[in-house]
């Protein structure tokens, strides 16, 4: 069984209930076309071909489970909407090795061609359907097997020999349909061939290229490192690792070659490094009481996360790795969840910033009106009054060297326009 963080149980290849002889093939039902809407023409474009030449079988396998049963499709429907006729998902190319769902769909061509004969259709029984499904399902059993499961939730990802076998299982449903016969291939199970690599592999090669922080990465960030694919070259763990590292992955050795299981890689290599210790995402462990007591204990010593540079914030998360590990915990993404604190508190800062900012701005062009009313104000009252500068500071609000600073550019405005 691949290499991943969590045991799984047994699982056994296996043809769905319902899809056996002696269930009288209760759960199959196949709508062959009418042999009046399968004919091939001799020529070109459109009516080259009748409807039912549109006329697919189908075998459905559980990557999880290992059931495998099967089907066929609905000619009268048209070539655009196949894929929602199906129950599971058909690979986009040879080289997809994206999991889109539990269920993966091979699809079979009753097609056959000859120089002499020409198209030759051939539509099969449940019975023959059945025993095809049956002959495959050692490589059924490889397939369930190698497969990895990923994390606690035992997500799939395609591992070398999987994929290997997948292959198998594609070459082992694809009939050779004659005017007078069909053969089906043996079913074989083919070794893996020596240009498919576990990510593993590589990590095992180059252990001087992995970052000391994918020990205690987080889900997510083990996860973008695995979905890492550039402009050109090798994606996943091995291309970004030589990207990271400046390094190149050479022709002698594992150019030209396909890796499988980075997530696994990811996941494993993560389990390996926390040894006895469990591994566990910051966040939650911060809610529970050791938790909240080490990051007040950190805050206390070291002030807000605000504040800090980041050479701080590998002290507060050696801290709270430290508190972890007392309960024989290895914890995930603390420098992820520290660096998005840090933000999400400096973002509450500068928000405050810019309220209170704004709100002095409204205040001091309230006070600037008001000032400019009050002058106004004052200067007429100068003009019929006695009073002193202190008088008038008084009734102003004013000091009284402000009032006489003003009378002095009053009275040397006056001058000058004198």
């Amino acid at each position: 069984m691949a290499a991943t963080e969590t045991e799984q149980p047994v699982r056994t290849a296996h043809v769905r209930s319902g899809y056996h002889p002696e269930d009288a093939f209760t759960g199959v039902t196949l709508t062959p076309p009418p042999a009046a809407e399968v004919w091939f023409r001799d020529t070109s474009g459109p009516g080259r071909y009748g409807p039912g030449t549109q006329y697919r079988y189908w075998f459905a396998l559980d990557l999880d489970t290992g059931e495998l049963w099967y089907g066929d499709t609905d000619y009268r429907d048209a070539e655009e909407h196949l894929v929602r006729q199906l129950p599971g998902y058909l690979r986009q190319s040879a080289n997809d090795l994206t999991v889109r769902g539990k269920v993966i769909v091979r699809l079979v061509t009753p097609v056959g061609y000859s120089q002499e004969h020409g198209y030759t259709t051939r539509l099969f029984t449940a019975e023959e359907l059945y025993e095809v499904a049956t002959s495959v399902l050692p490589i059924v059993q490889r397939i369930v097997d190698t497969m990895h499961r990923v994390g606690p939730r035992g997500e799939l990802e395609w591992s070398a020999a999987a994929d290997s076998a997948w292959k198998d299982f594609e070459r082992a449903v694809e009939p050779t349909v004659g005017r007078d016969s069909v053969s089906w291939p043996e079913p074989v199970i083919s070794p893996v061939a020596d240009w498919r690599h576990e990510a593993t592999e590589f990590l095992e090669r180059h252990p001087e290229l992995i970052p000391a922080e994918w020990a205690t990465a987080s889900d997510a960030e083990l996860d973008r490192i695995a979905a890492y694919k550039p402009p050109s070259g090798y994606g996943g763990v091995a291309g970004y690792l030589c990207t990271q590292g400046n390094a190149q992955i050479y022709d002698g050795g594992w150019g030209g070659h396909s890796f499988y299981g980075d997530r696994a890689a990811l996941y494993a290599y993560r389990a390996q490094a926390a040894g006895d210790r469990t591994s566990t995402p910051v966040e939650p462990w911060l809610q529970t009481e050791a938790g909240k007591r080490a990051l007040d204990a950190a805050t206390t010593e070291y002030g807000a996360l605000a504040e800090q540079n980041d050479d701080r914030l590998d002290t507060f998360a050696d801290r709270l790795q430290a508190a972890a590990t007392v309960e024989n915990l290895l914890l995930t993404g603390v420098r992820e969840h520290l660096e998005r604190e840090r933000a999400t508190e400096r973002r509450a800062v500068e928000d405050l910033l810019q309220r209170e900012g704004s709100e002095v701005a409204r205040i001091e062009a309230l006070l600037k009106q008001a000032r400019d009313r009050r002058r106004i104000h004052l200067v007429r009252v100068m003009a019929w009054t006695q009073r002193s500068d202190r008088e008038l500071g008084t009734l102003a609000s004013m000091s009284h060297t402000a009032v006489g600073d003003l009378r002095e550019k009053l009275a040397h405005d006056d001058e000058q326009e004198d």
